[in-house]
C-alpha cells in the first residue's frame, strides 16, 4: 500500500554535497585576499601564473580521473572546450582586474548577478522559459548593480566596474555554452574546458605583461590561487552540486559573496563603499529570494 509520507530532506548524500559546495565557496572566497596580499606582480603576471598552476592541477585531475582516456576526450570535446575556454578566460581575465581596480565586495556583488545573465542568455539563445518570479529578481538584481556601476563611476573605479561586468558575461556565455553541450549528453566532461581556458588565459597574459620576473612571495601566491582557490574549489564543486538541487546551489553560492568581503575586511580594513553595500545588498536579497522560490517548487512529498 502506497502512503504519502514527507521526504527526510537531510540524508547522507545530501549533507555530503551541502559541505562540499559550501567548502568550495569558503575556497573561492579567498580570491581577494590573494590580490591584496601579492606584493608587487601586476594583473597580466597573476593571470598567467595563476593560470600556469591551474592548467598543471587540472591536467592532473583530468589524468588521473580518465585513467589512460585523456586524450581520447580530449579530441571528443575539442570544439566545447575551445568555445567554453574562451569565454572561460574572458571571465577569469575581467574577474582578476575587477579586483585591482575596484573593491573586493564591488567585484564578487557583480559577479553574484550572474545567473540572472545566464537566464536571459538562455532564454535568448535556447529558449529556456523564464518564470515570472525570475523577471521579478532579475529586475531587482538590475537595480543593484546599476547603483554600484553608478557608484564605481564616481568614486573614480569605473574600471574595475566595466571588468566586473565583462566578467560576468563570460560566465554567462561559458554557462550557456556548458547547458547547450549537457542537453545533448548530459555525461559531457567539462574539465578540459577549464585546462585550455587556463591555456588561453596564460598565452594572453604572456603577451600582454612586460615582464616574466616576479619575487618568490607573488609566484607562490599566484601558483597557491590558482591550486587551492580555482581548481580543488571546483573539485569539490562538481562532487557535491551532483548531490543537492539548483535552488540549494544558488542559496550556496552566497558564501562566497558574503565571505569575500568579509576576509579582506578582516586582515586588510578594506570597507565596501556605501552605494557597493547598497547595491550589493540588492543582488544578494534578488539571488535569496530566486533560490526561496526555486526551493518552495520543489516537492517536499514522495510516495512509498
Amino acid at each position: 500500500m502506497s502512503v504519502d509520507a514527507p521526504t527526510l530532506g537531510f540524508d547522507r548524500e545530501r549533507i555530503i554535497g551541502l559541505s562540499l559546495v559550501m567548502l568550495a565557496g569558503t575556497f573561492w572566497s579567498t580570491s581577494g585576499m590573494f590580490v591584496r596580499s601579492m606584493e608587487e606582480v601586476d594583473a597580466w603576471q597573476l593571470l598567467f601564473y595563476r593560470s600556469i598552476s591551474v592548467v598543471v592541477a587540472a591536467g592532473l585531475y583530468f589524468a588521473w580521473r580518465q585513467r589512460g582516456r585523456s586524450f581520447a576526450v580530449l579530441r571528443n570535446e575539442a570544439r566545447l572546450s575551445l568555445i567554453g575556454g574562451f569565454f572561460l578566460a574572458v571571465a577569469s581575465a575581467g574577474f582578476v582586474f575587477a579586483l585591482f581596480y575596484t573593491t573586493v565586495a564591488n567585484a564578487v556583488f557583480m559577479l553574484a548577478a550572474g545567473p540572472f545573465m545566464t537566464a536571459i542568455l538562455a532564454w535568448f539563445i535556447l529558449k529556456e522559459p523564464i518564470r515570472k518570479a525570475t523577471w521579478i529578481t532579475m529586475c531587482i538584481a538590475g537595480f543593484g548593480v546599476a547603483y554600484m556601476v553608478q557608484g564605481g563611476v564616481e568614486a573614480g573605479r569605473w574600471l574595475g566596474n566595466v571588468t566586473a561586468l565583462i566578467s560576468v558575461a563570460g560566465f554567462a556565455c561559458y554557462a550557456v555554452t556548458l547547458r547547450q553541450a549537457s542537453s545533448r549528453d548530459s555525461k559531457r566532461e567539462t574539465m578540459p574546458v577549464v585546462i585550455v581556458g587556463g591555456l588561453m588565459t596564460a598565452l594572453f597574459g604572456a603577451v600582454m605583461l612586460e615582464s616574466f620576473s616576479v619575487n618568490l612571495h607573488d609566484l607562490l601566491l599566484c601558483l597557491l590561487m590558482g591550486v587551492v582557490q580555482i581548481v580543488l574549489g571546483m573539485v569539490l564543486f562538481l562532487k557535491g552540486a551532483s548531490r543537492v538541487s539548483a535552488a540549494e546551489l544558488s542559496l550556496l553560492s552566497l558564501t562566497e559573496v558574503v565571505l569575500s568581503p568579509g576576509w579582506v575586511w578582516m586582515f586588510y580594513g578594506e570597507v565596501p563603499e556605501t552605494t557597493t553595500a547598497i547595491g550589493g545588498g540588492l543582488v544578494m536579497v534578488a539571488v535569496l529570494l530566486r533560490a526561496v522560490s526555486g526551493l518552495r517548487r520543489r516537492p517536499t512529498w514522495r510516495s512509498v
